[in-house]
């Protein structure tokens, strides 16, 4: 009966279908479909192998003798299960399937998958714990917020770490934010188990009630504007909308009061308000202060309304004293208003752009607008999300400018400013916003920008400027604007209106014409002209002075004495097509730029007018904080001129530095991002440090090789900041005209310049008597057939960890290069040690609490005894007094010299083993003593050393020994060592690179560069013939930087694959690759401090991570293979690699990056037995490709295997003889994921977290 109720039941399974079928993500909810099914036909048996297969005969007797016969049970079984294995196979995705199609029965099928998915790895394990307790509810609901946490918990529980319910409450209220800290409290203070159930019910009711009330109190706030109650002196037959007291539709201009109307129930206080004393129970008109002209009410009483608009039309109310209007002749009887109360203002404010070209850098402009005297602010943005940091700095400058605080303000809604809504709603600031498409509800702001736009393009038609000045006559524009009278407020100017100034325009001057600045401060010799024709192009915003432009250099001078020539305009003459030009990038802007119904230019437009004969002299300068008109402004170039680039800063003088504080004028406008602090004083300025010098090239040069190189019909493609020219600008000292070097003195360009700088002199002298003293050399005289070398003086300013100057140090070389193979020289070696021995030597020492010691070895080289005969020169200046004539003979290694590196290690060495110690034949510039108890560890990098130790007074013992034969300086615990910073932290130490990032960003002008949270875009492949060429110089930085990019890498390793990447178009780079290249520096920009963890590690096992990209190359279809490999907790070792060849399939590119682990985990283990550091003998390695894990063990070979079976044997080797063990991993607990491929936000954190890397 039970085979009859099975059968039955397993029939049934092939009509039941689930709605998930089995994938990478979803095991735990396919998990529970299937068993369920199973369950209830009762065959889980099979799965877990319970019900074990009977034997294939039975033993019967039949006439009574025992006869072997077939098995009945035996097919039956065979049907169960093969119905739940078919079963199974239907439920999964196409890419499960093909991993497990060799399973053949229901219970191996059963366990496949529970080692694929259910493998309770580290990673996956303290990932997930990790998300668990930093997962905040932040906006997400309490819905939301505790399913997230639930999947959490379940997705731990598959891993074999449930998490208890107790703990998940914990984990959910931890999460929380301090509003609902009341019902944190009740949950935590209860006394007997509250289940997960209780608590999601009291979260969610407490959520609902808090909503409830902010809809309550966002009601009552609407109540107190004035909306919602009739006001007095309104017609009551009105349409209900129409009744809003005074103001009408300009939102609740006056109170509106209608004492009928009551409300009670809620303990809020309905009786009427006076308008005049603020007491209640009565109205104005029944007030005793009605008539008293002296009475000033309390301020604490004096609640304010804020009035938006502005409403022409008049009401009457007989209840009013005084009425406030901005238009004074519709007063018939005006008196001065006797009190405390201040009329209040909103702004309004818009953001404009993109512009078609970028002026300085910035292609967009923000502008705060006041409302009640139509005062223009303008701020020039790079990005449009520089908004909010914008609006605070405006913030700044008005509320300490009037000390009033911001009331409200009127914008659009862009993305732009929902940052500033919430900042809005922190402070107090009332914030309205245009309902969407419809512009017009923020119409000041919109006719600002019309206003702006066409005074600007105004200027620059009528100075012929091409339009990247643009910026420049915007800037112009609002300085004009608002000095300007108006219709609008009585034919006075915003600036009247505001600060009550009467605005200077004798200070005025035409935009763009000729001038020419006092230049005698700048000039190098008497002989230099006193002035130059230059472009005027505005006023100084940090001085009393003009803003010059020398279109030959594309420089700025800043100067308070000018001639000016108004009726002259330089870029006209330059180029007499400009207005047509000028026409052509006009019709480049935006739709939304200029108005369909603005005029515009055409080919009647006069674009040479003369000036006005009356704007004369000047005054104070009032736009900018900075002075950058950057390199970017090469049209100049092509206007005429033969230059492009460098562009002044300049401090403001002294007499305009106490106009910074009184002068109003000086605030109307900043459009460029300063350098240097906007709240800075004048005298502070000048010491800012600034970014080094960049050689710009010529621009007409620049240009021809752009066209010859650049196909046509490329136009769509994006045009980047290398095509253009454009390159981080030079910056001066003091803002004007000095090139900006405010550290220390640089290193010389030549043996004349050293000679004549006493610092390098005295280095010199030091290093010429150390090298007497030393015997390098003795003087023979010349013979002819002798090759006798030449010899250079190297120059080097070291500096300490904190980049503060350390000394000067001068060093003779020779020139190696002229040697010659056979005849002064024969084998060359260097003694560098291995990264990886750096790390393995590190990890065990902090492991072990020994002691790390940095030694420096002085003149290193020249300890070296040479064997071949070497002639050199006599250094000029040192040459013998008596034989002059004669030639060094070299008797002792120098550096430059091709054998120095291979003497001064074979120097060393002897020494070294004269003391007992053995050199490693796993890494030769690895020593090792193990006497006695004793272990020392000594790590050689050319003249740097490193001394391990497990007993600290055994390190001067070795100090005082080698000081007999060499110049040693000791430098105490190892802290900085081939510019690698050691950090020690409670749990070990952290070598991070921060110095070298910082200098390397300093070297390419990125200091200020916008951060990027991935090195490498997910979205986009790179590829060898993508893009434009570089030139040959610019090639030859690329290469450098990649270089300087690999050396960072001995720490990093979260950019190896990055920059392994850019390094395969080394040959041939374009500007795709340069931009790559640009994403990783501004990768490190935003975590120059993270560094490699080296902790305390009680387990010596070496592990390793093993990981391919098939095919992932798409110019040659090549894969990528990485590893990581631990020794310990600890990783010291790592590699991403293109693969020689082309694999056929993705186990064969899995097998190979296995093969290679293996080979570099043979080489750890080598090394840990030679220094004797016990090690479990079977190292472990993770791979995630069950084929290559089979492949690895299965000891057949067939035909799509055998042509890797001769390189890669030696894993099955291993594994055979048990010192090796391979696992699978699910792909996305792979730690070595990240050396195959770009990694997302989110991924990467995980990829760093695996890999030990992080701050200090």
């Amino acid at each position: 009966m039970a085979s009859s109720s099975q059968s039955s039941a397993s029939g049934s399974l092939g009509g039941i279908t689930v709605t998930e079928k089995l994938s990478k993500g979803n095991y735990l909810i396919w998990k529970v479909q299937v068993l369920a099914v199973i369950r209830g036909a009762r065959l889980d048996s099979y799965l877990t192998g319970a019900t074990k297969k009977p034997s294939a005969t039975i033993i019967i007797k039949k006439n009574e003798k025992e006869v072997e016969v077939s098995n009945p049970a035996v097919d039956e079984w065979i049907a169960n299960d093969q119905q739940v294995l078919g079963y199974l196979l239907t439920t999964m995705s196409r890419d499960v399937l093909s991993q497990v199609a060799t399973c053949s029965s229901a219970a191996s099928l059963w366990s496949t998958i529970e080692g694929m998915f259910s493998s309770a790895t580290r990673a996956r394990s303290i990932n997930t714990k990790i998300a668990l307790t930093n997962t905040k509810k932040g906006d997400l609901g309490i819905a939301e917020y505790v399913s997230k946490m639930r999947v959490l918990a379940d997705e731990l529980a598959t891993s074999g770490k449930p998490v208890d319910e107790e703990d998940l409450i914990s984990y959910i209220i931890a999460g929380l934010d301090e509003d609902f800290e009341p019902i944190i409290s009740s949950l935590v203070s209860k006394s007997e188990h509250v289940s997960l159930g209780e608590a999601y019910s009291q979260l969610l009711s407490f959520e609902q009630r808090m909503k409830m009330r902010q809809e309550h109190s966002a009601n009552l706030a609407n109540r107190g504007r004035g909306r919602g109650n009739p006001g007095r002196g309104r017609n009551n037959k009105q349409p209900q909308q129409q009744q809003r007291g005074h103001g009408g539709n300009s939102r609740g201009r006056g109170r509106g009061n209608n004492s009928n109307q009551r409300q009670g129930g809620n303990g809020v206080d309905y009786r009427p308000k006076c308008q005049l004393c603020y007491k209640r129970g009565h109205t104005v008109i029944d007030c005793w202060y009605r008539y008293d002209e002296d009475f000033v009410p309390d301020e604490k009483y004096a609640g304010t309304t804020a009035s938006y608009g502005v409403d022409s039309n008049w009401y009457v109310d007989t209840g009013t004293t005084d009425h406030v209007t901005g238009e004074l002749e519709k007063l018939t009887i005006r008196d001065k208003y006797k009190g405390q109360d201040q009329v209040q203002t909103a702004n309004g404010a818009d953001v404009w752009g993109p512009a078609p070209v970028a002026g300085g850098g910035k292609k967009y402009y923000v502008s705060f607008i006041d409302a009640f005297s139509r005062f223009t602010w303008i701020y020039f943005l790079k990005y449009k999300s520089e908004v909010f940091q914008k609006f605070q700095e405006f913030q700044c400058l008005v509320e300490r400018m009037f000390n009033r605080k911001i009331i409200s303000m009127q914008t659009d809604w862009g993305g732009e400013y929902q940052k500033l809504n919430t900042f809005f709603n922190k402070i107090g600031i009332t914030h309205h916003v245009s309902c969407p498409h419809t512009h017009q509800q923020n119409g000041s702001a919109e006719r600002k920008h019309r206003h702006i736009v066409e005074v600007g393009l105004s200027l620059l038609a009528h100075a012929s400027l091409p339009l990247k000045f643009w910026d420049e006559a915007y800037q112009s524009g609002v300085y004009l604007i608002n000095r300007m009278p108006t219709k609008v407020l009585g034919y006075s100017s915003p600036l009247e209106c505001l600060f009550k100034q009467t605005p200077d325009y004798q200070a005025l001057r035409t935009f763009g014409c000729a001038c020419w600045p006092d230049l005698r401060p700048y000039n190098s010799h008497k002989m230099h002209f006193r002035s130059k024709r230059c472009t005027f192009l505005g006023y100084s915003p940090l001085h009393k002075g003009f803003r010059c432009l020398d279109s030959s250099t594309g420089r700025i001078y800043i100067s308070r004495d000018v001639v000016f020539d108004e009726s002259v305009f330089p870029f006209a003459e330059l180029n007499p097509n400009a207005g047509t030009n000028l026409r052509k990038e006009v019709n480049l802007l935006p739709a939304d730029m200029l108005n369909p119904g603005d005029v515009q230019l055409n080919d009647h437009v006069n674009y040479y007018p003369t000036a006005p004969a009356n704007m004369v002299a000047a005054e104070n300068p009032v736009e900018n904080t900075e002075e950058n008109l950057a390199s970017t402004r090469d049209d100049a170039a092509d206007s005429g001129g033969s230059d492009t680039g460098t562009i002044s800063n300049a401090d403001p003088a002294d007499d305009a530095a106490g106009d910074m504080t009184a002068n109003p004028n000086l605030n109307d406008s900043s459009t460029h991002e300063s350098s240097i602090s906007a709240s800075a004083s004048p005298a502070s300025q000048s010491s800012v440090a600034t970014a080094p010098e960049a050689t710009l090239p010529n621009p007409q040069q620049h240009q021809q090789a752009l066209r010859s190189s650049t196909p046509e019909g490329e136009a769509s493609r994006p045009v980047t900041h290398l095509q253009k020219g454009i390159r981080k600008e030079k910056i001066y000292t003091d803002r004007t005209v000095k090139y900006g070097c405010l550290t220390t003195t640089g290193e010389p360009r030549d043996l004349h310049d050293a000679l004549h700088d006493t610092n390098w002199k005295h280095a010199m002298d030091a290093k010429f008597t150390a090298l007497l003293h030393n015997k390098t050399w003795h003087l023979v005289p010349p013979q002819k057939g002798r090759n006798i070398i030449d010899y250079k003086w190297v120059y080097k300013i070291k500096r300490k960890q904190d980049g503060s100057l350390d000394r000067y140090k001068a060093r003779l070389v020779a020139k190696g290069f002229k040697q010659r193979y056979g005849i002064d020289y024969e084998d060359t070696f260097s003694p560098v040690v291995k990264a990886a021995t750096i790390r393995i030597i590190l990890s065990i020492a902090v492991s072990r609490g020994w002691t790390l010691r940095q030694l420096d070895v002085q003149n290193a080289f020249l300890h070296g005894i040479l064997e071949e005969e070497v002639y050199m020169k006599q250094p000029p200046g040192y040459e013998d007094k008596v034989h002059p004539d004669y030639v060094c003979k070299l008797d002792k290694a120098l550096y430059g010299l091709k054998q120095a590196p291979r003497a001064w290690y074979a120097k060393l060495s002897q020494k070294l083993q004269h003391l007992g110690f053995q050199g490693s034949k796993a890494d030769t510039s690895l020593f090792f003593y193990n006497k006695g108890g004793l272990i020392i560890f000594v790590l050689v990098y050319v003249d740097d050393i490193i001394v391990a130790s497990s007993r600290q007074d055994a390190v001067p013992a070795l100090l005082k020994d080698l000081q007999k034969d060499f110049a040693l300086k000791d430098l105490g615990d190892l802290h900085y060592f081939l510019g690698i910073e050691v950090n020690k932290a409670s749990s070990g130490i952290v070598l991070t690179q921060e110095k070298y990032v910082t200098d390397l960003l300093r070297r390419v002008g990125m200091t200020d560069c916008k951060p990027v949270s991935t090195p490498l875009s997910t979205s986009e492949k790179l590829t060898l013939h993508e893009g434009d060429l570089l030139g040959p110089n610019d090639a030859s930085n690329y290469r450098s930087v990649v270089g300087a990019l690999q050396y960072l890498t001995l720490t990093r390793p979260d950019i190896y694959f990055p920059v392994n990447k850019v390094c395969q178009f080394l040959h041939a780079p374009t500007i795709v690759h340069w931009a790559a290249m640009k994403r990783i520096l501004r990768y490190l920009k935003q975590c120059t401090k993270l560094g490699l963890k080296i902790s305390k590690s009680k387990s010596m096992l070496v592990s390793g991570y093993s990981d391919a990209d098939w095919a992932g190359n798409i110019d040659d279809r090549r894969s990528t293979g990485g590893f990581a490999v631990f020794l310990g907790d600890n990783l010291v070792s790592w590699n991403a690699k293109k693969q020689a060849t082309v694999p056929r399939s993705s186990t064969e590119s899995e097998y190979k990056a296995l093969a290679n682990a293996t080979a570099e985990i043979m080489w750890i283990q080598t090394l840990l037995e030679e220094l004797s550091v016990p090690s479990p003998p079977m190292a472990r390695l993770w791979c995630d490709n069950l084929g290559a894990k089979y492949l690895s063990s299965n000891p057949v070979f067939h035909a799509r295997t055998k042509h890797i079976e001769v390189d890669y044997h030696f894993v099955r080797e291993r594994m055979q003889r048990k010192l090796l063990e391979v696992e699978f991993i699910p792909t996305g607990d792979q730690v070595a994921d990240g050396f195959t491929k770009a990694l997302s936000a989110r991924q990467l954190e995980n990829f760093k977290y695996n890999l030990n890397v992080g701050r200090l």
